[in-house]
């Protein structure tokens, strides 16, 4: 879900001295594998690129690691502010791109990425999927000393899905049976985020976990909607 290089920011329609270009991202630490612990939720580890979204009325503002302009790749993002149920939000979550049937594809993805940098005006291949995974700012008002279950529980308010854009879903405690659900629809890996834990910057230790799975079916994922449906929350 997360790559190499520098974090690069894009401002469009922001104020000019961008809230988010100074933020330092929580970095997960490397697990050995599932397991269960009614501390921790469990997630899929979504397969795409980091990202974080502040969008409100005055615009959108974007940093990726991957990309200097990331609205270039992904203008699709500018729909953003219109799924919010609040008036400003800064959000941490995943960008993939769809093949045709649905699927993340990260040919696709590394395809998008590139033609932005080589032919910033070229056609973008492939659908756009934002999976949020945590919400750092709520109208103004910073919730990273807040613990992560308040931080996710705001999120799911304040982002309304779409067939697009939607909250990572996942299950408190079992860890074991969301891996199981998991390996099965093609992820290689899962996410475990202590409850408790307070947003911050840099490495997270035990607060953020990415655990391996190994997969059971060679078949490739299903349509992004339908993983939604397919995991056991």
């Amino acid at each position: 879900m997360t790559g190499g290089g520098e974090q690069l920011t894009l401002s469009v329609a922001v104020p000019p001295r961008s809230r988010v270009s100074r933020l330092r991202l929580m970095e997960p630490s490397d697990g050995t594998g599932p397991f269960d612990d009614p501390d921790y939720l469990f997630e899929p580890w979504w397969p795409g690129a980091r990202m974080l979204v502040e969008a409100g009325p005055g615009g959108i503002d974007v940093r990726c690691r991957q990309l200097v302009d990331p609205l270039l790749a992904f203008p699709e993002l500018r729909e953003l502010p219109a799924l919010l149920a609040v008036r400003e939000a800064l959000i941490d979550g995943v960008l993939m791109v769809l093949d045709g049937d649905g699927r993340p594809d990260a040919g696709l993805l590394r395809a998008r990425l590139t033609e932005a940098v080589a032919r910033p005006g070229g056609v973008r291949p492939g659908t756009p999927a934002f999976v949020a995974l945590d919400l750092l700012r709520l109208d103004a008002r910073s919730l990273a000393g807040r613990s992560f279950a308040e931080r996710r529980a705001r999120l799911v308010d304040a982002l309304c899905p779409s067939d697009w854009c939607a909250v990572s879903r996942g299950v408190v405690g079992d860890g074991h049976a969301l891996a199981e659900a998991a390996a099965s629809l093609g992820f290689e890996a899962i996410s475990a985020r202590l409850l408790l834990a307070h947003y911050r910057g840099g490495p997270a230790d035990d607060a953020w976990l990415r655990l391996p799975v190994t997969a059971t079916r060679a078949e490739r994922m299903p349509p992004f909607l339908a993983v939604f449906r397919s995991l056991p929350l």
